[in-house]
């Protein structure tokens, strides 16, 4: 290459630059001005090429974590009246594990959920009337899967409310009519889909 003495500003200033047009990184009259340049200019031609090539091994043989950070710093060699700032990749917090957060928030949801159904069939309890005298109790427990609907629906249809629960292993305590108890006790039996048991009130 031609010593930058023999060399005008201008010409000084476009060679500055050339690093950017490899990059892409000149638009309009700024890239026009450099491929001007690179047209009268064998040497800045030349340059070109090498630091195209230069690139190329760089990118060939660094991972893709760190390439940028080492273009950056190469960058800065070449230019150092227009510094490129380094990339750094952010401090890693500390303190709790990484994977202790997403199984915080599933376990908060499915709190609420419960937190949901239980406060549901309580108020349906507390806005119902009164177990009639002579009514009979049962004990039921349902499936986990099952939905606050599904258990509205089924207790309405087998004429059951209820009065007590969960307990502490998720029993409620249902009311329903003197000499239903049988009948409603063999058709919450047959739910095998939402109930897990069912039996007499002790």
């Amino acid at each position: 290459m031609a010593d930058s003495r023999n060399r005008n500003p201008e010409d000084l200033e476009l060679r500055r630059l050339l690093p950017r047009y490899v990059k892409g990184h000149l638009t309009g009259p700024m890239r026009a001005r450099v491929e001007a340049y690179l047209a009268r200019s064998p040497d800045a031609r030349a340059e070109v090429e090498w630091l195209r090539r230069r690139e190329r091994e760089a990118q060939a043989s660094l991972g893709p974590q760190s390439r940028d950070a080492a273009f950056a710093r190469f960058m800065q060699r070449l230019v150092p009246s227009a510094p490129v700032p380094v990339p750094t990749l952010p401090p890693r917090r500390r303190g709790r594990p990484r994977w202790l957060t997403p199984m915080f928030g599933i376990a908060v949801t499915v709190a609420a959920v419960e937190a949901a159904l239980i406060g549901v069939l309580l108020h349906e309890r507390e806005g119902a009337p009164p177990a009639q005298v002579g009514g009979a109790r049962l004990t039921v427990t349902f499936h986990h899967e099952a939905t606050e609907g599904q258990i509205r629906e089924l207790l309405q249809s087998v004429g059951a409310t209820i009065v007590s629960g969960p307990g502490a292993r998720g029993a409620y305590t249902l009311d329903v009519a003197a000499g239903q108890a049988e009948a409603a006790s063999a058709r919450l039996a047959e739910r095998a889909d939402l109930v897990r048991s069912v039996g007499p009130a002790k």
